[in-house]
């Protein structure tokens, strides 16, 4: 991809925040709910809006040089990627915690949960 300039950066910008958008506040699709949250996405999106053209080519409308179709199906699957892996995560840790507190004895319990 060539340098991407002002407009092509605004252009990004505005497909990252509405994947963002649809998924944070439309769906609900968040590990953590806030604004912060929303902000990371944004950033994620952004990332998978440079990275989608590469891997789905140019093809339909582009604006600024941004083929819009490929960026958003690039925003949107980074940002499902990355809220996968990290609701999975996530879980691990739960399970993590309930398998400690079920097998170790009460006494020892503070020794493995790091309080």
């Amino acid at each position: 991809m060539p340098m991407l300039d002002f407009s092509g950066f605004m252009v990004l910008l505005v497909l990252s925040v509405f994947a963002s958008l649809v998924l944070h506040y439309g769906l609900r699709y968040y590990i953590v709910p806030g604004p912060w949250s929303f902000v990371s996405k944004v950033i994620i999106g952004f990332v998978g809006g440079l990275i989608g053209p590469m891997i789905f080519g140019h093809w339909l409308p582009a604006v600024a040089g941004i083929p819009l179709v490929p960026a958003l199906i690039g925003s949107f699957g980074l940002l499902v990627l990355v809220l996968e892996g990290e609701q999975i995560r996530h879980q691990e840790r739960i399970l993590d915690d309930i398998a400690v507190h079920r097998f170790v004895p009460t006494s020892l319990q503070s020794a493995y949960s790091g309080s």
